[in-house]
């Protein structure tokens, strides 16, 4: 609904906050794009890309329409990637893990220098899950643990951890 100088919008989220799911990421995108769309598009899509990576490192992803891609550096680098949607069996916790903290967490305990993420760019999904373990997988796996040690009683065993948590995730 527009009115004097701006927009009024109205958010029914669906996702469960600070699960690791891309819930908030994905309104922030969806904005984006309504709001480029809803003045014309004033804004090009390299800016509007700029922008989402200034909001967060998952924001760039949801601005595109693709289904899968590898998604690198801080966020910003987005390279689609085909491969079927998968049917996933999703498990969310009630435990609120708070993204800064773990992305935080991360940085001061956990990073190490590495050029692995070449070893994921040509798998598909499924070979992921067969190939990693759930902290292989997901470098926030552990610091999200280490804040939030509860999470451990739902790592079950064909399980991934998503985002920075806190749910979890496998293949059915």
């Amino acid at each position: 609904i527009s009115h004097k100088g701006g927009v009024q919008l109205h958010l029914i989220k669906d996702i469960p906050v600070a699960a690791g799911l891309g819930g908030g990421s994905s309104d922030a995108a969806a904005c984006l794009n309504f709001l480029n769309k809803h003045f014309k598009y004033p804004v090009t899509k390299e800016r509007l890309h700029q922008i989402a990576t200034e909001i967060g490192a998952d924001v760039p992803f949801f601005l595109y329409d693709i289904e899968s891609a590898n998604v690198s550096g801080i966020g910003e680098i987005v390279e689609k990637f085909n491969e079927e949607a998968l049917e996933l069996n999703i498990i969310t916790p009630k435990i609120y893990c708070n993204t800064a903290d773990v992305y935080k967490t991360f940085r001061e305990k956990f990073y190490k220098e590495t050029k692995e993420i070449d070893k994921f760019k040509n798998l598909k999904s499924y070979q992921i899950f067969e190939k990693f373990s759930i902290d292989e997988a997901n470098d926030l796996y552990l610091p999200a643990l280490h804040l939030y040690p509860e999470l451990k009683g739902y790592a079950k065993d064909g399980f991934l951890f998503s985002g920075s948590g806190s749910s979890f995730f496998k293949l059915t």
